[in-house]
């Protein structure tokens, strides 16, 4: 009985890492667009930061893996509603989810990045701490809020490893500025992909 219960483990454990391995397609969804504009800064609007990123970092993934897949939920200020977002998750099994956003509070000195997830997977624990800790080890000198257990819809209806990603807040007008820059963008996008790539080779 001892040895069926352990093989029974070692199949299954074989089995979770020939999935993570086997992703065949990342699907970047930059959170808002179109007609919802998403948080307000003083200068700028959520859905262009995140789309921007989103750009940037499908050009960084397909440089560092390029035999991956990767599907954008828009690619253009266009409006897509969180149901449709969710329903590329179920189009694309083999696949993982990553949400970009940009952070508003009523607050205007909250600052920092932090990772949401859920615990509908085992998987997504485990990608949104690659990820943190990669954003962490690359920019020391921004706060690091943590993983957040957040009960998000298209997080709870993803049918794949998922996250959400708060790159900053806009609603500070430090980080407002640092978030719009170029260079933060770019960074950022190569450090989230370099933290997709160490995932995938768990």
């Amino acid at each position: 009985m001892k040895k069926v219960i352990l093989f029974s483990v070692y199949c299954v454990f074989s089995l979770l890492l020939i999935f993570a391995n086997s992703l065949s397609t990342i699907i970047i969804d930059p959170g808002h667009g179109g007609k919802d504009p998403g948080a307000l800064g003083k200068v700028s609007q959520e859905k262009t930061i995140n789309l921007q990123l989103a750009l940037n970092l499908q050009t960084q993934i397909l440089e560092l893996m390029p035999e991956k897949k990767v599907i954008l939920t828009r690619d253009s200020d266009i409006f897509v509603s969180l149901k449709e977002r969710a329903r590329f998750t179920q189009q694309y099994e083999d696949s993982i989810f990553i949400s970009l956003h940009a952070n508003s509070s009523t607050f205007v000195s909250a600052s920092g990045y932090e990772i949401f997830y859920t615990k509908k997977l085992d998987n997504n624990k485990k990608l949104a701490r690659t990820i943190l800790e990669n954003i962490e080890s690359d920019f020391p000198s921004l706060r690091n809020r943590g993983l957040k257990n957040g009960n998000l819809y298209v997080l709870n209806n993803s049918m794949v490893p998922s996250v959400l990603i708060e790159i900053g807040f806009i609603s500070n007008e430090e980080e407002e500025k640092l978030i719009n820059s170029p260079d933060f963008i770019l960074k950022l996008s190569q450090t989230i992909a370099k933290a997709l790539k160490n995932y995938c080779s768990l």
